[in-house]
């Protein structure tokens, strides 16, 4: 489980000015908390399990600018990017597995459909059609379900992987995103991509 802290925010909103904060995997939302001390003007977060949202909902009453959504990532990201203007920057928090495993509520590769059990390529395939000439921030938790390397939490155990070796490859970030951003590995807890614009 990636943790939000660990980055400086408030360093990378004095340099990229995003206004919107959108996370996929609301968790207990702590995230959501952590980004709304920042003074983003909209911050939104997907959760697929509904009794996660209505916990993280209780918690997150007196934010009045954030908004929890019951419903895939890719379903949220297809409602709520076509509404904010392509000047307006986002910064993205995407959880890199299938919601609800980081609460024993599903395994990571307990679900049929890839696109929801390891949504990461979809999100940054629909971030990068729908926004298409923006200047947004990604930033990605658990590295490590796509590649091996020197993790500070260690590599992904063998019995919980959920991608074949031939198939552990963060390659599909760098076809979408090299050519207007920066992309960066962070070794940091189980491992981050720091995606940002040139």
């Amino acid at each position: 489980m990636g943790k939000l802290h660990h980055f400086d925010l408030r360093g990378m909103l004095d340099t990229y000015h995003c206004r919107v904060f959108i996370e996929t995997g609301t968790g207990a939302g702590d995230s959501l908390l952590h980004a709304a001390s920042f003074g983003f003007e909209r911050l939104f977060s997907s959760e697929i399990f509904p009794e996660i949202a209505d916990h993280a909902r209780g918690r997150l009453a007196s934010v009045h600018q954030a908004q929890i959504l019951t419903a895939t990532s890719e379903d949220v990201l297809k409602t709520v990017l076509p509404l904010i203007p392509a000047e307006v920057p986002v910064m993205y928090w995407l959880d890199a597995h299938f919601p609800g495993a980081d609460y024993h509520l599903a395994k990571y590769g307990d679900h049929a459909d890839y696109n929801i059990r390891l949504p990461l390529e979809r999100e940054m395939s629909l971030i990068r059609e729908l926004r298409p000439r923006s200047r947004d921030v990604i930033l990605v938790d658990d590295l490590r379900i796509y590649e091996d390397g020197p993790f500070a939490g260690g590599n992904m155990p063998d019995h919980a992987q959920t991608l074949a070796f031939y198939d552990r490859n963060i390659d599909f970030a760098f076809r979408l995103f090299r050519h207007t951003h920066t992309i960066a590995r962070d070794y940091g807890d189980e491992g981050y991509l720091v995606i940002t614009p040139r």
